[in-house]
């Protein structure tokens, strides 16, 4: 491994490892964007889009938050909540407004994007 980098990965909640809740296909895209980077050793700031303002529990995250959409768009609030002075890279996965606040980031932190759309959106 190189250097040890520090990404911000948005994307919809709740991840399959969180409770019981039923999984569907953004929360698992989410997961499979983390999985091989905490494998790899590097940590993760996790951002979801969900319905109400809470902190998920998922093993490995370095720092984690879940906003509404009025909330997880906003760089300003974002940065109240996730410690973001040392985010290597933006990663902005499944839907529209996660991507979206990811760009949004990845723009005010002047740092790299990469932006993964879940399928059923570009169909």
């Amino acid at each position: 491994m190189s250097r040890k980098l520090h990404v911000l990965i948005a994307g919809t909640g709740p991840v399959p490892q969180e409770g019981l809740s039923a999984a569907f296909g953004p929360t698992i895209r989410v997961r499979q964007f983390i999985e091989p980077v905490l494998d790899d050793g590097h940590d993760i700031s996790l951002l979801l889009f969900e319905n109400q303002r809470r902190v998920p529990q998922i093993e490995g995250i370095r720092q984690a938050a879940a906003l509404p959409p009025n909330e997880v768009e906003n760089p300003a609030v974002v940065r109240t909540i996730l410690e973001t002075k040392n985010i290597d890279a933006v990663v902005g996965v499944g839907s529209l407004l996660p991507v979206h606040a990811a760009a949004n980031l990845a723009a005010t932190l002047d740092k790299p994007l990469w932006v993964d759309f879940f399928g059923d959106p570009l169909a």
